[in-house]
């Protein structure tokens, strides 16, 4: 059996992906969800009453769109001369070539820590990240380190990310910085199994690819919307409502659980 974190990412990032987010908690098939504090609207969701306080909210840390918390006059190797994040390849180009100062990087995602505590009252029970740019060296060393002096005990981990045969040369991109991460001395916390991109199903379907997987532990991330301004998300609200969670559960394929189950369960592994 597989247990399954059912995650929508994003949310705060645009009206139209919280509306999508809102949809797909309606419809249930979401286990978990994570916040990006950056955008200016964004705070509303603290007092959003459909999202139930029951459905866990971690923290998407951001560091390629839009504006930051930080002052961008002291973290100027992040932003443009408008004081806008890179974006994603301007972000890892000056990453790779030695431009982006760590302790710039720091100054940033420990705002964005900061934010989501004082937007919510407590730290956020796990890290993820826009882009996946947790995965890249030397940002994942940053996030190790402000994941133990917060004691945040999860952070998006996996070992692989399921891919086809055929896919794009973005999606190898990021299952290698994936595959490398798992590497990188992060055994003290929970290590997923895969990581699950409905955009690039391994299997046709989506309840196909479930049914086609080894037990483990793994995460399918999903990237919605209910509008026009996202083209690339619009299949995904449909496919996850129309999957069977209720057959996949009750026929054993899958349970659905959050980053904290599997905090708690690795804490009562671990020799006493």
């Amino acid at each position: 059996m597989l247990q399954l974190i059912s995650h929508a990412d994003d949310l705060g990032l645009h009206p139209e992906v919280t509306a999508g987010i809102h949809q797909a908690v309606t419809a249930g098939g979401l286990s978990e969800l994570s916040v990006i504090v950056t955008p200016p609207s964004s705070q509303a969701i603290v007092t959003d009453p459909t999202i139930p306080a029951s459905l866990p909210r971690g923290l998407h840390l951001n560091l390629t769109e839009g504006r930051p918390i930080s002052d961008p006059t002291t973290i100027a190797s992040l932003v443009s001369r408008t004081g806008q994040f890179l974006g994603l390849t301007g972000f890892l180009l000056k990453l790779w070539t030695g431009g982006v100062r760590a302790d710039q990087m720091a100054r940033e995602l420990r705002a964005q820590v900061a934010t989501y505590s004082d937007w919510f009252g407590h730290l956020p029970p796990h890290l993820d990240s826009h882009h996946h740019i947790h995965c890249y060296h030397p940002v994942r060393e940053t996030v190790r380190t402000i994941a133990d002096e917060r004691a945040i005990p999860t952070v998006r981990l996996a070992k692989r990310l399921m891919l086809p045969p055929l896919a794009p040369l973005r999606a190898r991109l990021i299952a290698h910085a994936t595959s490398r991460l798992s590497c990188t001395g992060w055994s003290d916390r929970p290590m997923l199994t895969g990581l699950i991109d409905p955009r690039w199903l391994p299997q046709p379907t989506l309840a196909g690819t479930f049914r086609c997987l080894p037990p483990g532990t793994y995460e399918c991330i999903w990237h919605l919307t209910d509008g026009p301004s996202f083209p690339w998300r619009a299949p995904q609200l449909p496919m996850l409502e129309a999957c069977p969670w209720k057959e996949l559960e009750t026929t054993n394929v899958l349970t659905l659980t959050t980053y904290d189950a599997l905090w708690q369960a690795s804490l009562a592994s671990r020799p006493q």
